[in-house]
């Protein structure tokens, strides 16, 4: 019986994996295994990649932006339930509206939430991808 228990266990287990693995993205820019949201750029005419970001209590979404190093990035915030912003420490940026900035080093940066805005303030971070 405890036999059939475990055999039973692992079966689920390994429905459950195979189908969420299979299922993968329903969209280009959801990452369901992590949670993860990823940027997607459009190019302006200044030549700049340009991201578009909802900030909401206490979450940006997307909220991973990949770029390459030396491009000029502009990213727009979309207040939609109060005035958040954004602050990227590491490319001295910081706004409520807009931030634009040169990806002058590779690595992974955090950019948090620039206005308090209630308990979730803290956790209310995402990250910029800076790669060759």
């Amino acid at each position: 019986m405890k036999n059939n228990l475990i055999i039973l266990s692992v079966i689920v287990v390994a429905v459950a994996g195979i189908y969420f693995l299979s299922s993968g993205p329903k969209s280009g820019s959801q990452n369901y295994l992590s949670g993860e949201t990823v940027a997607v750029a459009s190019l302006n005419q200044q030549n700049q990649v340009m991201f578009s970001i909802d900030a909401k209590r206490w979450q940006f979404t997307p909220d991973i932006i990949r770029v390459k190093k030396g491009q000029n990035v502009k990213i727009i915030i979309n207040n939609t339930d109060t005035v958040h912003g954004i602050n990227l420490p590491e490319f001295n940026a910081i706004s409520d509206d807009s931030i634009e900035f040169t990806a002058s080093k590779t690595g992974e940066f955090t950019f948090f939430c620039k206005n308090f805005c209630g308990e979730g303030h803290t956790g209310m971070t995402g990250k910029i991808i800076v790669s060759e």
